[in-house]
């Protein structure tokens, strides 16, 4: 029970590392397991441990002497161990075999030099291997226009693959392909979306900007990817080559796609997307999700089973969920790909009051999940309060809370521990927000991420979630940005969404053999299970701060009002 749940260890501040969430754009590569990589210029000492995740050995080439020093003690302390220094005068004078590097990456700072140097430019081109690469930036109609007249004359390098950038300097977050008016709409209305007036409207200005084909010209940063002209080439943007080798082995062909790249998020537990449109209909099927870390891979083996689960046990409706198509590893990092799902936004689509229909086909839904997964013989009630003790332990050790509340904690615990009554397990999707909802044409909620789930689940525990941010998201609305404020005014007080809550609760726990009178300790134990979960992003100052252990205060302090007695039948 709660298998996933028990195998995290919740230490706070771990999912803010972001040491690997920089030089995204390895992901254009066609591979990310190199032999022999040539920075041309010095990268940031973090930047450069990146790379060294993705090359036996590393080679940098600075005309700085001192800084080739700060550099090597940099690395050093960052246990970069696979990096050798190359003191040039000038470039032209670095001594370099033919065909013995995997990939060239050009420093921002050294663009300028590059493209000033059109024989530094065929010497890269020789030290290359047939299947290389060689990687710069261009940023502004000067660089642009310079390099359109270098590439012109016959430098011995071909032009592979070219995508426009986000943000306009920094670290990566998106990459899409120039003349791709279709990508670039598509990325513009789903992805680069912003829940602000400010964002939405820069959105919709892209969206007009991919229609008329001036995207490419107005964006001003550009990823380039140059081959040597001898060297094998793939249809335009075609997805790299380790997804392509990973998907074949699984019986799929990528090869009627093309993709853009989405690396939002400043995490290492951010994930990278691949974003597969067919080359054909120019709409996206495929969505392919890559861990930056190896130590979130865990997240995507189980979405992955968890997507399976639901689609080999026919739990949830087919085209609710997003449909599994294969999983996989490269370089050490999880791959997983799924049939991409159209709709907007929940909070686009909601209509922020109690009797929104979208909320309720999303609570509905849930509910049947639930429903068809429940099963009383997986568990006693004594297994569940041995999960929920082991959690309570964890963040005994996490939060201080005083004696009264956490005996408070304790006895809801021994509450279930005690009950005799069948408990029954659900399949439970583990983070139902109503960011992981998106709505279709229909009116139909579509239910995504499922990184967090659990075959054999605590019951309540997602209704109470989703309701949770559904009604914060509904006093919102309303002007109240407090989160136990907000959370106050309908769970704590007799309102409508307080009332169709309770009703809902009673009902879903008579239809999967749930004793009523364990909703109150289920209740309190969700709130605990989401406050260390929060811990996890949130740094040791801002703990006591927390949203979810304050709510799970206040509703101890307030245990008797009256939304609180409706929620537990009393």
């Amino acid at each position: 029970m709660l298998e996933m749940t028990l195998s995290t260890r919740f230490e706070p501040g771990t999912n803010l590392s972001g040491n690997l969430a920089r030089a995204d754009w390895r992901y254009l590569l066609p591979s990310l397991e190199l032999s022999r990589l040539l920075c041309i210029g010095i990268p940031a000492p973090e930047t450069l441990a990146v790379l060294g995740t993705i090359a036996r050995e590393m080679l940098v080439a600075e005309p700085d002497a001192q800084r080739l020093k700060m550099i090597a003690t940099a690395a050093q302390e960052l246990g970069v161990e696979n990096l050798s220094n190359i003191s040039a005068e000038h470039f032209s004078t670095i001594d370099l075999p033919e065909q013995s590097l995997d990939l060239i990456y050009v420093t921002r700072r050294m663009t300028a030099a590059l493209l000033a140097d059109p024989k530094l430019i065929a010497k890269f081109q020789r030290s290359l291997k047939p299947d290389a690469h060689l990687y710069l930036e261009i940023s502004g109609q000067s660089q642009k226009r310079r390099f359109r007249q270098i590439f012109a004359k016959n430098t011995g390098f071909q032009e592979t693959a070219r995508f426009w950038l986000t943000p306009f300097s920094g670290e990566l977050r998106t990459a899409v392909p120039v003349n791709d008016r279709d990508a670039s709409a598509y990325f513009f209305k789903n992805v680069l979306f912003g829940q602000s007036f400010k964002k939405r409207s820069l959105s919709q200005i892209g969206g007009l900007l991919s229609q008329t084909g001036w995207i490419d010209t107005v964006m001003p940063r550009h990823a380039v990817l140059l081959s040597p002209k001898n060297s094998k080439t793939e249809l335009p943007f075609s997805p790299p080559l380790f997804l392509q080798e990973i998907a074949q082995k699984a019986g799929f062909s990528l090869s009627k796609y093309r993709f853009a790249l989405s690396a939002r998020g400043k995490y290492n537990s951010n994930k990278v997307i691949f974003f597969l449109f067919n080359r054909e209909t120019d709409q996206v099927e495929i969505v392919i999700k890559m861990t930056r870390s190896p130590e979130y891979n865990a997240r995507l083996e189980n979405e992955f089973r968890m997507l399976k689960h639901l689609k080999d046990n026919n739990l949830a409706e087919a085209g609710t969920y997003p449909e599994p198509f294969f999983f996989d590893y490269h370089n050490n990092l999880a791959v997983i790909a799924i049939r991409a799902v159209y709709g907007a936004p929940f909070r686009v689509k909601t209509t922020a009051k109690p009797d929104c229909p979208v909320a309720a086909d999303a609570a509905n839904w849930l509910a049947t999940l639930g429903k068809r997964s429940a099963n009383v013989d997986a568990a006693s009630a004594g297994d569940a309060a041995n999960a929920l003790q082991q959690l309570f332990e964890q963040f005994q050790q996490t939060y201080s809370l005083p004696d009264d509340e956490a005996g408070f904690l304790a006895n809801a615990i021994a509450q279930i521990a005690d009950s005799t009554a069948p408990f029954p397990t659900v399949f439970q999707h583990g983070d139902p927000g109503t960011w992981n909802m998106l709505v279709n044409d229909a009116n139909r909620v579509i239910v995504i991420d499922w990184e967090s789930g659990e075959p054999q689940g605590m019951p309540m525990w997602d209704l109470f979630y989703f309701y949770r941010t559904f009604a914060s998201w509904v006093a919102r609305q309303s002007g109240e940005n407090d989160p136990q404020k907000n959370f106050a005014a309908h769970f704590l007080l007799d309102s409508p969404i307080n009332r169709l809550m309770a009703a809902q609760f009673h009902h879903f726990a008579a239809e999967i053999q749930l004793d009523p009178a364990l909703i109150r300790p289920l209740f309190y134990t969700c709130w605990m299970h989401r406050a260390l979960k929060e811990s996890m992003r949130l740094s040791p100052e801002q703990m006591a701060g927390g949203t979810f252990v304050n709510i799970l205060r206040l509703c101890i302090r307030e245990k008797n009002t009256p939304g609180l007695q409706a929620i537990f039948g009393q």
